[in-house]
């Protein structure tokens, strides 16, 4: 006869865990409340326990015991919701969606793909390419020089290091939204084109206007020659080393460079370009090197607007890799157009140094243009020199992508242009002034009438957000109002010249309202508005005589 198993009494049964009650406890009530609209109420057990259950559709009415503890539910479910907020509100304080104000700043946004129609989708592979960037430039920035402070994002990184994402980047104007939402100096981005086979990507860089003067290095630049994806990034990690990663580095320069020329440093951003042009020897002329000395034309060139700007080089330390100093602002601005000819001899395409060799042209044309002791032969050389700006100014206009007629470059190089043409017709009024007899003024016109033609549709064509460079060409196209009408107002023409007056004061009003929106843009305050003002008071003057 078989034994009997033992019996055992209640309070030997084994007892659920809490836990388990809680789970027993959700299912049954889930199934109660399905079953039944009203409230149910059950017992459960004695020892560590659920009890005083109440289920209904909209109700929960619970304690759990734990021993001699008695802990209503909707305590812990109130401080579950207390730690939550806690906890988020912590992380909105201390996780930043900014980023830093003290250091200059690359977001890598989310690399992804252009499908045959030209449209633009998310795909893994181009954005493990970004992620692969990302940590290339993360690593590589430790080699820095010490004292130098940069900041770079990507959405590979976690939600406790951002809580801002960053997203794909498909164009411009998406780059500089991203740039001005996540505070970003730099903005990396591109798609692939798997139309190509294999699929190609041309990595691009978008620098945000931040209030500095030299605001020409602003937009966006494609970085170098297209790369072939046609693996995965683990699969091409040699092939990326080797064309991907020079780049990355050469960006870690311009980061640095553009830093110091937010801050209008311009003689130390160039001294930084020049040992970058010594120091990035594994950058080689296929993968965008004549951006880099299209920058350092920039900072010569604007490091040359006077004398004691290009003598301040002289006092920066030996550190000036394939450079030296500058003695005064002739050399400088000799210094840039070198470099931008450079950048166009690697890349004969590259229309921003042709819009630099014009830049260069018309700063030399200014010079001589603004010396008292300038004399016949320095006009016709000044005039030479403009007509030079402008055929590099055209040229750089024939060489932007048919679709970027609304760019920044397209619509700073036609700014540059209409300046050029009134440089050229004020060197027609000087020569008048000097020997009418000789010298008609019927040329200045012209020459002041196409800037007209050229600036008065860009008032028009700038966006709206773009305050200093709107201001800055409503006091252009007033000055060659106001010299038109001077023109006019010589040649006896009292009603030509009370139109281009009036036209003028308008112009000068509206880049006084328009610099009113940015009262924190140091350059504008000190420097476009009041020029604003003073040409201004002189229109008004002037039409105060008819």
């Amino acid at each position: 006869m078989s034994e009997r198993p033992p019996e055992h009494s209640e309070s030997e049964t084994p007892q659920p865990s809490t836990l388990e009650q809680l789970k027993n406890f959700a299912r049954d009530a889930a199934s109660a409340a399905a079953r039944e609209p009203d409230v149910n109420t059950v017992e459960i057990g004695a020892g560590a326990r659920v009890e005083q259950i109440a289920v209904g559709r909209n109700i929960l009415q619970a304690k759990i015991n734990i021993g001699a503890l008695v802990v209503p539910v909707r305590f812990l479910l109130a401080l579950v919701g207390v730690a939550l907020v806690v906890a988020a509100a912590a992380w909105f304080y201390f996780v930043p969606a900014q980023m830093p104000l003290d250091t200059t700043n690359i977001a890598v946004a989310n690399f992804g793909q252009v499908d045959a129609q030209g449209n633009a989708q998310d795909n893994a592979r181009a954005r493990e390419l970004s992620a692969w960037l990302y940590g290339k430039l993360q690593s590589e920035k430790s080699g820095l020089p010490d004292g130098t402070k940069l900041t770079v994002w990507n959405d590979a990184m976690t939600f406790l290091e951002k809580r801002a994402p960053l997203g794909r980047v498909d164009n411009e104007a998406q780059a500089m939204e991203l740039a001005n939402r996540v505070g970003a100096d730099m903005v990396i981005y591109g798609n692939l084109d798997v139309n190509q086979d294999p699929a190609q990507f041309v990595p691009q860089f978008y620098v945000r206007q931040a209030g500095r003067e030299a605001d020409e290095l602003t937009g966006t630049q494609p970085l170098g020659k297209k790369l072939i994806i046609d693996k995965s990034v683990p699969e091409l990690k040699d092939y990326l080393d080797l064309n991907l990663k020079p780049r990355a580095d050469a960006v870690l320069w311009f980061a640095r460079g553009i830093g110091l020329d937010a801050l209008g440093e311009y003689g130390r951003a160039y001294q930084l370009f020049c040992n970058a042009d010594m120091t990035l020897t594994n950058w080689d002329a296929t993968q965008g090197r004549e951006i880099l000395y299209y920058f350092m034309g920039r900072e010569a060139l604007f490091a040359g607007r006077t004398d004691a700007r290009a003598r301040a080089t002289e006092t920066l330390g030996p550190a000036w890799g394939t450079c030296t100093p500058f003695h005064n602002a002739a050399e400088a601005t000799d210094a840039a157009q070198q470099w931008f000819e450079k950048s166009k001899s690697i890349d004969d395409n590259y229309a921003r140094a042709y819009f630099g060799i014009g830049q260069a042209h018309a700063q030399r044309a200014n010079a001589i243009v603004r010396d008292r002791a300038r004399d016949m032969p320095g006009l016709e050389t000044a005039r030479t020199e403009l007509g030079q700006a402008i055929e590099n100014f055209q040229a750089a206009l024939d060489r932007l992508p048919q679709d970027d007629s609304d760019s920044l470059v397209d619509l700073k190089t036609r700014a540059a242009m209409g300046a050029a043409y009134i440089l050229s017709g004020q060197t027609y009024v000087l020569a008048n002034q000097a020997d009418a007899a000789n010298h008609p003024l019927e040329p200045a016109l012209s020459e002041l009438e196409r800037a007209e033609t050229i600036l008065e549709p860009l008032t028009r064509a700038i966006p709206a957000d773009q305050t200093r460079f709107r201001a800055q060409v409503y006091l252009t196209l007033g000055v060659a109002r106001r010299l038109r009408g001077h023109t006019f107002q010589v040649l006896n023409d009292a009603v030509s010249a009370k139109d281009a007056y009036t036209h003028a004061a308008d112009d000068f009003a509206q880049c006084l309202e328009i610099g009113k929106r940015e009262p924190n843009d140091d350059f504008l305050q000190n420097d476009v508005l009041p020029n604003c003002t003073r040409e201004q008071n002189e229109v008004t003057q002037a039409l105060s005589k008819f």
